[in-house]
């Protein structure tokens, strides 16, 4: 028998397995680039080939607790259902940018909904430049199998 004396919590699991698809970190990072953003902007935007796919995949990262759904009957505007970034996929996101820069407490803060992309997409090179409170910009080079 394995001494499995550690498990991660549920909530955990199924947060990275909902990041399990390319179209869903596509998502993922356009939500981190642009805070909160309707359906139909997300559809056009990202060029998802059909409404049922792109539901498939906000169903998946919902459940997974990456995004958070709003909708906004209420209020006068053609727009009535909105996605953003939740508060766990925050803190996951910030805990995989940090493990590139291990310096970093935070580069997405909880209190902010909108980030630059560049700050946590490559350049050309495929590097990341992040800059700490206390340092001048870095560049990371992400490991690559040789």
């Amino acid at each position: 028998m394995v001494d499995t004396s550690f498990e991660f919590p549920q909530i955990i699991k199924d947060a990275v397995k909902s990041l399990a698809n390319d179209t869903r970190w596509k998502i993922t990072e356009y939500l981190v680039s642009n805070g909160s953003v309707s359906y139909s902007r997300l559809l056009n935007e990202l060029r998802i080939p059909n409404k049922g796919s792109l539901t498939f995949h906000l169903d998946a990262l919902s459940k997974g607790a990456i995004i958070e759904r709003r909708e906004n009957f209420g209020e006068r505007t053609e727009e009535k259902v909105f996605y953003d970034i939740s508060p766990l996929g925050k803190d996951i996101i910030n805990g995989l940018l940090s493990a590139l820069a291990p310096m970093q407490t935070t580069i997405l803060p909880q209190e902010e909904a909108q980030m630059s992309a560049a700050a946590i997409q490559p350049d050309k090179n495929r590097r990341f430049r992040i800059k700490t409170e206390t340092e001048e910009p870095r560049i990371l080079t992400p490991i690559t199998a040789v």
